[in-house]
């Protein structure tokens, strides 16, 4: 915790980027930090920039992917997408996504 405390006292980084780098990349001359390290299916746990840039110009992965969570934080349109991916995924709308530009223009 020590290390934690004087790296962050040097450059001060989020804390989300601060856990991934602790639980992967442990401190030099340290314990390992004893976290659970999972990789998860990217596609069943996905972020809004896979779902708009690539699995939608995917005919055949886009009909058989369901995804378990989709993280809508990639777009400026944050709300317009989140209510499209719930036409998309629980009442079925099939075109839903499709007015949306790939990118967060």
């Amino acid at each position: 915790m020590k290390y934690s405390t004087q790296m962050n006292a040097y450059r001060p980084i989020p804390a989300l980027f601060f856990f991934n780098d602790r639980g992967f990349v442990p401190p030099p001359l340290a314990q390992d930090p004893s976290v659970t390290r999972r990789v998860m299916d990217y596609y069943k746990f996905m972020n809004s920039k896979i779902l708009f840039k690539n699995l939608r110009h995917n005919a055949q992965m886009f009909a058989s992917i369901k995804p378990v969570m989709v993280h809508v934080n990639y777009h400026p349109d944050k709300f317009e997408r989140m209510k499209a991916v719930w036409a998309k995924y629980i009442n079925g709308d099939d075109q839903a996504l499709q007015p949306f530009p790939d990118g967060s223009e």
